[in-house]
C-alpha cells in the first residue's frame, strides 16, 4: 500500500508562495484605517487581509507601524531638529513663539502640549532663566579680550591679586525667592511664608577685600558711598589689609571694578601714588570676580541662623564673626579657579560663565 507523504515545511518555505497583490483599492482602505489609528490587527480584520500583507503595504509608504494603535506623528525628525535649532539659537525663546514659527515657515499646525512633548523626548528641558548682568558687545569685547591677555597666567600669578567688591546683605535673607513643599489643600504654615517687615526689616552695605593669605578687613558703609568714602576705605581696610598679611606693595595687584567712585580723579590720583599697581578689570564682570563667591559664601551662613539678627548692630556682628570664618583653605580653591574662569571666558566667547 502507497502512504503520501507530507510536504516538508522547509521546503515548502523555500520554494515559495506566489501571495496575492494588494489592489490599489485595497492599499487605499490600509491607508485610511491607518490614519484612524487603526492597528495592524484591526485593519487585518477589518479588511480581512493577512497581517503580514498590512505590514508590507505599510512599509512601502514608509510608515512605521506597530501592533498597537496610533497615527501618523505630525512632526518627522527633521522637524524636531528645526525647532532645537530654533531654540538653541535663540531665534525662538518659547514653545508658543515656535509653534506660531512651524505653521509659517512649514505649515506644520501642531499644539503646544504635542510640541513640548517632543522637545523632551529631544532632551530639551524649559528651566527659568537666570538672572546675569547684561552684557553689550562692548563688554562682551572687553571680557574676551581681559581672559586672553590673562590665559597664560598661573594660580601664583593670581596670588599676587587683592580682590575688592561691594555688597548688600539685608537683615531678613536674600532678596531672591525660597521654595517650600506643602499639600493643595493644606492652609498656610509658617514654613510655607516668607516673613516680610514694613520697611524691608533693614539692611548692610559691606566693603571687603580677600587675599590668597586670608580674607582681608572688611568695612561697613554708612550713607551712600561716594568717592571721598571709598578714598578713606582704601586708606583704611585696604592699607591695613596690606599690613596685616605684610603684603610687599610692589608685587601687589589690586582690583576694583568701574563703579564711577572707583574711577573718580580723586580716587585715580590716589591709586597712581601707590607702589601696587591696579588691575585693568572689565565691566559687567562680577563671574570673573572670586570675592562674588565669598559674598554668597557669607550670607548663607547669616542666613542659616535660626532667627534674623535684632537689629543692625547684632547682623553687623554676625557679618565680622562670619567673615573671619571663611579660611584659606576656601579662598585657595577660589584663587585656584582663576585659569579656569579665563578659559571657560574663553569657550563662552566672552559672554556669561557658570562662576
Amino acid at each position: 500500500m502507497h502512504v503520501q507523504k507530507s510536504c516538508d515545511p522547509i521546503s515548502f518555505i523555500r520554494k515559495g508562495v506566489n501571495m496575492p497583490k494588494l489592489s490599489q483599492k485595497s492599499k487605499d482602505s490600509i491607508w485610511s484605517l491607518f490614519n484612524k489609528n487603526f492597528s495592524v490587527r484591526d485593519i487585518s480584520k477589518s479588511l480581512s487581509i493577512p497581517k503580514s500583507s498590512v505590514h508590507r503595504c505599510l512599509k512601502q509608504m514608509n510608515l512605521k507601524c506597530n501592533n498597537r494603535a496610533g497615527r501618523k506623528k505630525i512632526l518627522t525628525t527633521h522637524d524636531v531638529t528645526f525647532a532645537v535649532t530654533q531654540l538653541s539659537s535663540n531665534k525662538a525663546d518659547t514653545v508658543e513663539k515656535l509653534t506660531k514659527t512651524l505653521s509659517q515657515t512649514k505649515g506644520i499646525k501642531v499644539s503646544r502640549q504635542t510640541l513640548a512633548r517632543e522637545l523632551h523626548n529631544a532632551g530639551m528641558r524649559a528651566t527659568v532663566k537666570k538672572k546675569k548682568p547684561a552684557i553689550s558687545a562692548k563688554n562682551r569685547k572687553e571680557r574676551l579680550a581681559f581672559a586672553k591677555s590673562h590665559k597664560d597666567w598661573t594660580v601664583e600669578d593670581w596670588k599676587r591679586v587683592v580682590f575688592s567688591d561691594e555688597t548688600k546683605i539685608n537683615r531678613f535673607g536674600s532678596d531672591g525667592k525660597k521654595w517650600s513643599w506643602r499639600r493643595d489643600i493644606e492652609p498656610l504654615q509658617p514654613r510655607s511664608v516668607k516673613a516680610t517687615v514694613k520697611g524691608g526689616g533693614g539692611s548692610l552695605m559691606i566693603w571687603g577685600c580677600v587675599t590668597s593669605q586670608g580674607v582681608g578687613y572688611i568695612a561697613e558703609i554708612e550713607g551712600i558711598m561716594d568717592q571721598n568714602l571709598y578714598l578713606e576705605i582704601l586708606e583704611g581696610e585696604l592699607a591695613d589689609t596690606i599690613e596685616y598679611y605684610e603684603i610687599e606693595a610692589e608685587k601687589m595687584i589690586f582690583m576694583q571694578d568701574n563703579d564711577p567712585k572707583h574711577t573718580a580723579k580723586k580716587v585715580q590720583n590716589y591709586l597712581k601714588d601707590q607702589e601696587f599697581k591696579v588691575m585693568n578689570w572689565p565691566a559687567q564682570s562680577p563671574d570673573l570676580n572670586p570675592i562674588e563667591n565669598c559674598w554668597s559664601y557669607l550670607k548663607s551662613k547669616i542666613y542659616a541662623h535660626d532667627k534674623p539678627a535684632n537689629g543692625l548692630h547684632e547682623l553687623w556682628e554676625r557679618v565680622e564673626i562670619e567673615w573671619e570664618a571663611i579660611s584659606q583653605d576656601y579662598l585657595t580653591k577660589l584663587y585656584e579657579s582663576m585659569p579656569k574662569r579665563m578659559q571657560a571666558c574663553i569657550r563662552s566667547k566672552g559672554y556669561w560663565t557658570k562662576y
